[in-house]
């Protein structure tokens, strides 16, 4: 290296440790304000807030395109979010991972962040008690099949508990193949919109009813649905399907009514157990 290059080098080096000290000023500074929010708050479940936080990624991924990497984004931001939440209040997310399986371990420690702290457990009914004993703010759990059935407690939880996240929450296109990975977070937290949002709802229906009968049956109400899973309970001429609805939808959307009052025979009841934040395709930015 000539010395006018090393010249060059060096002052292009004495620029990088100027931003880095502008940056660490500005997270300081974010850190202070988010404490100062934390003061504000008088529930803690008000502090984790994942349609606010999916907001605020889009809304970066999008500025900073072409520049800097979508996948580096989020996990730059997901740890100063998470950093931010604990900010406010202490946060601890119970994890079900049973020993040997750590996908959904790491799609948590991703999603919350290196120091959050995380109690592993080896069952959904152990991580949905932790909301309820205080012992953790949420609980992270893999996704709902017809055998795994976790989310049928949600239907009449007291206090209620909702499905506020779906992770990861950004995927690449081949996120569709056999080997894709996805986590569910529950709270105690009404999920909050996004502004590009998927609902669950908890449908009890006629045990005949098919999971495509059921779709179209939501298509003539208006809504978009993907059958996510089906139980039935021994003995029961019903059964529970979990729909994945596209769009936000409160807890008496007029919608679900309307279903209920158009075909009473083959639909009894609808609950709506979430809302979050649609996954953003990495590979479009």
């Amino acid at each position: 290296m000539n010395e006018a290059n090393g010249d060059e080098l060096g002052r292009f080096r004495r620029e990088i440790d100027r931003i880095d000290s502008e940056l660490a000023r500005l997270l300081a500074e974010r850190q202070s304000v988010s404490e100062r929010i934390g003061h504000l708050k008088t529930d803690d479940a008000d502090v984790l807030r994942p349609g606010r936080e999916a907001e605020i990624l889009r809304r970066l991924v999008k500025e900073l395109a072409g520049r800097v990497e979508p996948a580096a984004v989020l996990r730059i931001w997901r740890e100063i979010l998470a950093a931010s939440a604990r900010a406010q209040t202490p946060v601890c997310a119970a994890v079900c991972a049973p020993t040997g399986e750590r996908e959904v371990w790491h799609l948590a420690r991703d999603h919350f962040g290196g120091v959050t702290p995380l109690q592993r457990v080896d069952r959904p009914p152990q991580a949905l008690r932790a909301l309820f004993d205080d012992s953790a703010q949420v609980a992270v759990l893999p996704p709902p099949t017809d055998d795994l059935s976790w989310w049928t407690g949600l239907i009449e939880s007291v206090p209620r508990l909702h499905v506020v996240a779906r992770l990861p929450f950004g995927v690449q296109q081949q996120g569709e193949s056999a080997d894709y990975v996805e986590a569910f977070v529950v709270g105690r937290m009404l999920p909050d919109a996004s502004g590009d949002d998927l609902s669950l709802v908890a449908i009890n229906a006629a045990g005949s009813l098919s999971r495509g009968r059921l779709k179209e049956l939501l298509a003539e109400v208006g809504l978009e649905a993907t059958s996510r899973a089906a139980t039935r309970p021994p003995a029961s001429q019903e059964a529970w399907h979990l729909m994945e609805v596209d769009g936000y939808l409160d807890l008496e959307d007029q919608r679900l009514v309307e279903l209920r009052h158009r075909f009473p025979r083959e639909v009894e009841r609808c609950v709506r157990v979430g809302a979050y934040a649609r996954p953003l395709q990495l590979d479009e930015h």
